[in-house]
C-alpha cells in the first residue's frame, strides 16, 4: 500500500495551501524558458471541446476511473438529467476531507465545465493523512483499482504521485512489478486501459516517478499519458509544472488553472490538467468505442496541437491537447508512437471514420468485422494490410495494400497512390470508384467486385491472375437507379493505362442478370441485361405454382419499367430485387406474392364449414329428442391445414360457440334458429404470413318429417359477417416492410337435404341421404399501402355450389348416466364448378398494372367422417358430443369437436 501525495499548487478563497513543492532536485538544471506555442492560443476553448459537445459527444455510456481524495457524490454538479448521481465513490476506502477528488472530478465530467458532462464517474476514495499531518496524501492499493476495473473503468485519473523523485533519479526498485499494484498497471497497460498521470508541481524539467514510468518500463507506454499544465491565460508552460521531459513520447499539455463550481475556489496544478485529458480519452472513447488504451493514447497524442520545438519536445511534449481533432481519430500512423511497424487495429461490427490527414512512417494492420473508413489525404508510408473486416478509403493512401484472406479493402471515390496486391482476399470498388497509380496484382482465389456504374481507374499494369469478378448493383439514386432493363447497358470495369494481363476466371452477377465480358487491351467493359423473371422462374421453381404466379407478375412490373423511368420509386424497388442471390429472391417471391390474400379465403370457407358442420350435427338429432321445445349451447373447437401442392401450407385453429332455439310447430315439422361466434387463425409457412378471421353468423333451420316418419327433408339457411386481418412481411432487402391489413367480408350458406331412414327394431337406424349446399363469401376490398410492393385489390365474390351425398348410422343403449344415442356418419361432397379464389390485383406502387394473384383455391372433393353421442339424462336436459374429420386432397385438412347442451322449455 502506498502513501503518495496529491498535486495542486494553489486553493484560494474557502481553502489555502501552499505549494506542493517547486525546487529542484540534485544535480538537476534548471527548466528550460517557455516557448511560445507555434498554434494560436484560444483562451475561451483552449482544447476545443465546444465543437466537440455541439456534436452530441458528452462521454455518454462511459465509465471512467478516478483515484483520488474524497468525492462529494451529491453535487449538483455531477447529476444527470433525471437528478441520479453520475458520480458513485466506494465507501470502503478511508476518506480524507480534501475536496482535491471533488474538483478532479469536475474538471472530467461535472456539468457545468466538464470535459465530458455525461460520463459516468467512478471514484475511489483514497485520501488520507500525510506522516506531516497534511490532508493531501493518497493511500493506492490493487483492490481500488480491481473494483473499478469489474465496474467497468478502462480510462483511469491520477492526479498525485511521488513529488520528491524524478523518474530520471528513479530505479526499478523504486517502482517493482512484483508489487501487486504495480503489476496490475503493467498488465493492463499493456492490453486494454489508459492510465493518465500528472507530471508533477516542483518546476522541473523532468517528470515525476509514475508520469514517467515507461521510461523504466518501455512496455507500459502503451497505456501511459503524462500531462504538464500551461497557463489559461498565456498559453505557455506554468512556472510550477513539471516539463515532460524524458516522457516526452507519452507526455501532453492541458490548461492547470480554474475556478470550480463544487465549491467555491480557484486551483491550478497538473491535478487538473490531467483530467482535461482524461476527458478527452473518454470522449475519444465514446466515438471509438472499440479503441483500448493504446489506441486511446496514440489517438490524443497524435491529435495535439503541436507547441514550442516542432514535434515532439521536451516542455510540451506531444503539445496542447486538441479534442475536436482527436475526435477524428488519430493523425499520425508512427513507429515511435504505435511502438511497432504497424498500428493494429481491430474491431466488430460498427463502422467508425478516420477524418484526419494521416502521416507517418508505421502502416496499418486491419482486424475484425467492422468497417474503417479512411476519408482524409493519407500520407503514412507503412503498408495497408487487411485480414479481417473491411479498410475503405474514401480520400487517398500513399502506400500499398495488401488484402489478405478474410479481409476486405473498398474504394469510394478514393485512390491508392501505390500498388494494390490481392492475397485472395477482397477489394471492392463502389459509388465514385477507385483509382490506383500502381499496379493491381489479383490471385486466382481473389475477388474483385465491382459496381455498375464505378470504374477502377489503373494507372500501372493489371494482373488478373484468374480471380474472380462479382458485379454489384448499385443502390438507387438520381439519374442511376440501379435497375438493369432487358436490353441492358454497358460499363467499363477496370481501365488500365499500362495494359492488363490474364483475364478473369469466373464472373457472378445478381440472379436475375446475365453478364458478358469483352478484353481489349487495356481495358474490361461489361454487357449486363437482366433475365426474363417468369422463364427464370418455371426452369428454377417449376413445381412452385407461388412463385411461378409471382414471377409472371414481377416480369409484367419490369417490362413496363423497362420502358419508362418515370416512376423513379417503383425502379428504385425493382433494383433491390435485381440484387438479389438465389436464396434472397426465392425467399422475395414468397414474400410479395400475396398469395395469403387468395388462400386466406379458403380459411374463411373453412370456418363456416366448421360452423355449419356442427349446425348440421344438431339438426341431425331432431327427431329423437323428448319435449317440443328446447334450447341448445355448444362449444367447438378445431385444428385443421391449409394445403395444395404448389403454395404455401398453414396451420389452422379455430374455436367458437353456438346457441340455438328449436320448437315443433307440428307434430312433424321443427323450426329453429342459432347464432353462432367463431375465431379462426391460419399461420402459413413460406413467408407468406398469417391471417385471422372473426366470424358472426345467424342461421335458420327446420325438418319435416314424411308419413310415418322415416322420410325426411330438412334445411338450413345462414348468413355472417366476417373481419379479416392480415400480417405479412415483404421482403425485399433494404426496402423489407411489415404490413397489416383489415377487410370486411360477408358470407352466405344454404343447404337442403332429403332423406330415409331405415329402422332396425327401434334400437339402431341406418340413413343414407342426399343434399345441396351453396356458399357464398364476399371479401372486401383492401390496400397495403406500407410498401410500393403491397397489394391492392377490389372487393371479390366467390361462390361454390355442391352436391352431397351420405350414410348416417344410429343406435341406442341405456346405462347410469341416462338413454344414449351413439351416431356416425359418412359424407361426400363434390363441387359443380370450381372455384380457384384468384383475384386481380396491382402494386400499390404501380396501381394502373393489373395482374391475377393466386392461392389455394377450393377442393373440388370433401369427406366428411363423424361420430357423436347424446345423452337424454331423463331430468329435462341433455348433452352430447361429436367428432368430425374433414379430408380434403388426400389429406386430413380439419378435425372438429364440440360439445353441447339442450336444456327442454316444456
Amino acid at each position: 500500500m502506498k502513501k503518495i501525495l496529491l498535486l495542486p499548487v494553489i486553493l484560494t478563497f474557502i481553502i489555502g495551501c501552499g505549494s506542493s513543492g517547486g525546487g529542484s532536485s540534485g544535480g538537476e538544471t534548471s527548466p528550460p524558458s517557455p516557448v511560445n506555442p507555434s498554434i494560436p492560443y484560444n483562451r475561451s476553448d483552449p482544447h476545443t471541446v465546444k465543437e466537440v459537445h455541439s456534436s452530441g459527444y458528452d462521454g455518454s455510456n462511459i465509465s471512467v476511473g478516478i483515484i483520488d481524495s474524497t468525492f462529494d457524490v451529491n453535487n449538483p454538479e455531477f447529476r444527470d438529467k433525471t437528478g441520479k448521481s453520475r458520480l458513485s465513490a466506494d465507501p470502503g476506502y478511508e476518506e480524507s476531507k480534501n475536496i482535491h477528488g471533488s474538483l478532479v472530478a469536475e474538471i472530467v465530467g461535472g456539468r457545468t465545465m466538464g470535459i465530458a458532462p455525461n460520463v459516468k464517474i467512478l471514484g475511489a476514495s483514497a485520501g488520507m493523512s500525510c506522516s506531516n499531518g497534511e490532508d493531501r496524501c493518497i493511500k493506492t492499493d490493487l483492490d481500488m483499482y480491481a473494483k473499478l476495473y469489474d465496474k467497468g473503468a478502462r480510462i483511469y485519473n491520477q492526479s498525485f504521485g511521488t513529488e520528491s523523485l524524478s523518474i530520471t533519479n528513479a530505479s526499478k526498485s523504486n517502482f517493482s512489478l512484483l508489487n501487486s499494484l504495480n503489476n496490475f498497471y503493467e498488465k493492463k497497460s499493456t492490453s486494454d486501459s489508459l492510465f493518465i498521470w500528472a507530471t508533477g508541481n516542483q518546476g522541473k524539467k523532468e517528470p515525476q516517478l509514475e508520469a514517467g514510468i515507461p521510461y523504466l518500463y518501455p512496455q507500459m507506454e502503451k497505456g501511459w499519458i503524462a500531462v504538464t499544465a500551461i497557463d489559461s491565460e498565456t498559453g505557455l508552460i506554468s512556472d510550477y509544472s513539471n516539463r515532460c521531459g524524458v516522457a516526452k513520447n507519452w507526455c501532453i499539455s492541458a490548461v492547470g488553472d480554474y475556478t470550480f463550481n463544487v465549491r467555491n475556489v480557484a486551483g491550478s496544478g497538473t491535478s487538473f490538467s490531467a483530467p482535461v485529458v482524461t476527458g478527452v480519452a473518454v470522449l475519444v472513447n465514446q466515438k471509438y468505442p472499440w479503441m483500448n488504451g493504446d489506441l486511446l493514447r496514440q489517438t490524443i497524442l497524435s491529435t495535439a496541437s503541436d507547441m514550442g520545438t516542432a514535434g515532439t519536445d521536451e516542455v510540451y511534449g506531444w503539445g496542447l491537447v486538441n479534442a475536436a481533432k482527436a475526435l477524428k481519430g488519430p493523425a499520425l500512423f508512427d513507429k515511435n508512437l504505435a511502438l511497432d511497424n504497424h498500428v493494429q487495429i481491430k474491431f466488430e461490427e460498427i463502422t467508425s471514420v478516420f477524418e484526419n490527414d494521416i502521416s507517418g512512417n508505421a502502416g496499418i494492420i486491419k482486424e475484425g468485422s467492422g468497417i474503417l473508413i479512411l476519408s482524409g489525404k493519407n500520407t503514412y508510408t507503412g503498408e495497408n494490410v487487411i485480414n479481417g473486416g473491411e479498410l475503405r478509403v474514401t480520400g487517398e493512401v500513399a502506400s500499398q495494400v495488401k488484402i489478405n484472406n478474410g479481409g476486405i479493402f473498398t474504394t469510394d471515390g478514393g485512390t491508392v497512390a501505390n500498388n494494390v496486391i490481392n492475397n485472395s482476399g477482397n477489394f471492392r470498388n463502389i459509388g465514385n470508384g477507385g483509382v490506383i497509380t500502381g499496379d493491381y496484382t489479383a490471385d486466382n482465389n481473389s475477388v474483385l467486385e465491382n459496381e455498375l456504374g464505378a470504374e477502377l481507374r489503373i494507372k500501372g499494369r493489371v494482373f488478373l491472375g484468374n480471380s474472380k469478378l462479382k458485379i454489384l448493383i448499385p443502390d438507387g439514386k438520381e439519374n442511376n437507379y440501379g435497375y438493369i432493363s432487358e436490353t441492358g447497358r454497358k460499363n467499363k470495369i477496370i481501365k488500365a493505362d499500362m495494359g492488363i494481363s490474364d483475364n478473369f476466371g469466373e464472373v457472378e452477377v445478381p440472379e436475375l442478370l446475365i453478364p458478358e465480358l469483352k478484353y481489349g487491351e487495356s481495358y474490361v467493359e461489361l454487357d449486363i441485361k437482366r433475365k426474363d423473371v417468369s422463364e427464370y422462374a418455371a426452369a428454377v421453381y417449376s413445381l412452385d405454382k407461388t412463385r411461378i404466379n409471382s414471377s409472371e407478375n414481377l416480369e409484367q412490373l419490369f417490362r413496363v419499367l423497362d420502358n419508362s423511368y418515370e416512376n423513379k420509386e417503383m425502379l428504385v424497388h425493382a433494383a433491390e430485387i435485381q440484387k438479389m442471390n438465389a436464396g434472397e429472391l426465392s425467399k422475395a417471391l414468397d414474400s410479395i406474392s400475396g398469395q395469403i390474400y387468395a388462400s386466406s379465403q379458403a380459411l374463411t370457407f373453412q370456418q363456416s364449414q366448421a360452423v355449419n358442420r356442427e349446425l348440421s350435427n344438431r339438426m341431425s338429432m331432431l327427431g329423437r329428442e323428448k319435449g317440443k321445445t328446447g334450447v341448445w349451447f355448444s362449444g367447438i373447437a378445431s385444428s385443421g391445414r391449409l394445403y395444395e401442392s404448389g403454395y404455401a401450407k398453414a396451420d389452422t385453429y379455430l374455436y367458437g360457440m353456438q346457441a340455438g332455439i328449436d320448437k315443433y310447430v307440428t307434430n312433424n315439422t321443427v323450426l329453429g334458429a342459432a347464432v353462432a361466434f367463431s375465431e379462426a387463425k391460419a399461420d402459413f409457412d413460406k413467408y407468406a404470413g398469417e391471417s385471422e378471421s372473426q366470424n358472426i353468423g345467424v342461421s335458420v333451420y327446420g325438418k319435416h318429417n314424411f308419413g310415418g316418419r322415416n322420410f325426411y327433408v330438412m334445411g338450413r339457411a345462414g348468413a355472417a359477417y366476417i373481419s379479416s386481418d392480415v400480417e405479412r412481411e415483404i421482403l425485399l432487402r433494404d426496402k423489407s416492410k411489415n404490413m397489416e391489413v383489415s377487410h370486411d367480408d360477408y358470407g352466405l350458406s344454404l343447404y337442403s337435404e332429403i332423406g330415409y331412414r331405415f329402422d332396425n327394431r327401434k334400437k339402431s337406424s341406418v340413413t343414407p341421404f342426399l343434399g345441396i349446399q351453396y356458399d357464398s363469401l364476399k371479401r372486401g376490398d383492401f390496400s397495403e399501402n406500407e410498401s410500393l410492393m403491397g397489394l391492392k385489390a377490389e372487393s371479390k365474390s366467390y361462390n361454390q355450389t355442391s352436391v352431397v351425398a351420405g350414410i348416417r348410422a344410429e343406435g341406442d343403449f341405456q346405462w347410469a348416466a341416462g338413454k344414449s344415442t351413439l351416431s356416425g356418419h359418412v359424407t361426400v361432397q363434390e363441387s359443380l364448378n370450381n372455384e380457384d379464389l384468384s383475384f386481380e390485383a396491382s402494386y400499390t406502387g404501380m396501381p394502373e398494372e393489373k395482374f391475377t394473384v393466386e392461392g389455394i383455391g377450393l377442393s373440388d372433393t370433401t369427406a366428411w367422417i363423424g361420430v357423436g353421442i347424446d345423452t337424454d339424462t331423463g331430468s329435462g336436459w341433455s348433452w352430447y358430443a361429436n367428432y368430425d374429420m374433414q379430408i380434403e386432397r388426400d389429406k386430413i385438412s380439419n378435425n372438429i369437436f364440440s360439445v353441447g347442451v339442450k336444456i327442454n322449455l316444456d
